[in-house]
C-alpha cells in the first residue's frame, strides 16, 4: 500500500497556530489599524512573556520542593509512624508543617508577582516618556547628520567658510537636550538606550567645542590645524548621529508599543 504522507511537525503546526491566535486577536482588538506595526514589536513581547513564564516556573518549583521534601519524608517513615494511633498532637504538627510550606510558596508568589507589577508599570512610564523625546532625539540627529555630510563633502577645509561653523554652533545650541531626570525613565529600556542617549549629550557638547576651536582657527590657525579639528569634529559627529539613530529605533518601537496597548 501507498503510504500516507506525513502531517505537519507538532512544533511548527503549533507555531502556525500561536501566529494565527495572534493575529485575529489583534484584528479584533485594532480593526481599522495596520497589523503589522504590532509584530515589528514581536520580538520583545515573546521574550518578556518567555521571562515572566519562566520566572513564574521558578517561583512555583521553589514553593513546591519543600513540600515534595515533606511527603518523601513522610513517606519514608511510614513505617515507624502509626497513623492510625496519631493523636491529636502529631496531627497538629503534620498540619503546621504543610501550612508553613504552603505559606512559603504564597510568600514567594506574592513577592515575584508584586514585583513583575512593579517593572511593568516602569516600562510603561518608560514607553511614554521614550515617545515623548522621539522629536528631539530626532531633532539632534538632523542637525548631526547635516554636519557630517557637509564635511565628509567638502574635502579642501579652506572651502568652509566660519559662516558655516557659526550656523553649526547655532543649530546645536537650539537644540533642546535631555536631561538626567529625562533618561532615568527610560532606563528600563532595551539596548542601554538611557547611556546611549546620555554619551550623546557629552559628545554634542564637545561638538560645541570643536566648532568653536575651528572658527578660530580659520583665522589664525595653520591649514593642518583647520584639517585636524575638521577631523575631530567628523569623528565625533559620527559617532553621536550612530548612538542617537539606535536610541530613535527603540523610542519608536516604544511609541508603537503605547498606541498599540491604547484603547481605541
Amino acid at each position: 500500500m501507498r503510504s500516507q504522507p506525513q502531517s505537519a511537525s507538532p512544533r511548527a503546526s503549533g507555531s502556525r497556530k500561536v501566529c494565527l491566535i495572534s493575529h485575529l486577536s489583534l484584528v479584533i482588538r485594532h480593526p481599522g489599524r495596520v497589523t503589522i506595526r504590532k509584530f515589528f514589536n514581536f520580538d520583545v513581547f515573546v521574550h518578556q512573556k518567555i521571562l515572566e513564564w519562566g520566572l513564574a516556573f521558578l517561583t512555583f518549583a521553589v514553593g513546591l520542593l519543600p513540600l515534595i521534601g515533606v511527603l518523601l519524608f513522610t513517606w519514608s517513615i511510614e513505617s515507624a509512624t502509626p497513623w492510625a494511633v496519631m493523636g491529636p498532637d502529631d496531627w497538629g504538627v503534620w498540619v503546621g508543617s504543610i501550612g508553613m510550606v504552603g505559606a512559603l510558596f504564597g510568600t514567594i508568589f506574592l513577592a515575584t508577582t508584586e514585583t513583575r507589577r512593579r517593572h511593568q508599570e516602569k516600562l510603561v512610564l518608560a514607553h511614554l516618556h521614550a515617545a515623548a523625546m522621539i522629536a528631539r532625539i530626532q531633532l539632534a540627529h538632523n542637525s548631526v547628520f547635516v554636519l557630517v555630510r557637509t564635511l565628509a563633502d567638502r574635502e579642501d577645509v579652506d572651502e568652509i567658510g566660519p559662516s558655516f561653523y557659526q550656523e553649526r554652533l547655532d543649530s546645536l545650541r537650539s537644540l533642546k537636550l535631555w536631561t538626567v531626570s529625562d533618561l532615568v525613565h527610560l532606563v528600563p529600556l532595551p539596548h542601554n538606550t538611557a547611556t546611549k542617549l546620555a554619551q550623546a549629550v557629552d559628545q554634542l557638547h564637545a561638538i560645541e567645542r570643536l566648532l568653536k576651536t575651528a572658527q578660530a582657527e580659520r583665522f589664525d590657525g595653520t591649514k593642518l590645524d583647520r584639517i585636524s579639528s575638521r577631523n575631530a569634529i567628523l569623528g565625533r559627529a559620527s559617532v553621536v548621529r550612530v548612538q542617537l539613530r539606535d536610541a530613535e529605533k527603540i523610542c519608536r518601537k516604544a511609541q508603537v508599543t503605547v498606541e498599540s496597548d491604547a484603547p481605541d
